[in-house]
């Protein structure tokens, strides 16, 4: 059995699933490139992970990759503590409101 939950939330194709930061990249409905959705349980958990060096311009930023595609949060509590993290990621995503109000994850501009 195929799981398809994440077309769901607007996610048109997993690409990859790793256990080091980025978490995964994903196709979003509706964009032409693939993107980098970092999964965490609050928001505010971006930083405390350390994953704020790793991205610069809202894009991935690692010394030995070339990859400099968009990240996003995913996370089942959006709990704002840390403003910054907003900041520094192309958007936060609250898991339990996109399930809530039956909506998907729209890329579009930060």
């Amino acid at each position: 059995m195929v799981a398809t939950g994440h077309k769901q939330l607007g996610i048109e194709k997993i690409l990859r699933i790793q256990t080091r930061f980025p978490d995964m990249l994903v196709k979003i409905k509706g964009r032409t490139e693939p993107v980098h959705l970092e999964l965490e349980l609050y928001s505010s958990s971006f930083k405390l992970h350390g994953h704020f060096k790793q991205v610069r311009a809202k894009c991935l930023s690692l010394k030995d990759d070339t990859d400099h595609r968009p990240v996003g949060v995913l996370c089942w509590i959006d709990d704002g503590r840390n403003r910054s993290v907003a900041e520094k990621v192309h958007r936060i995503y609250e898991l339990r409101s996109l399930l809530r109000e039956k909506r998907t994850i729209r890329w579009g501009r930060s």
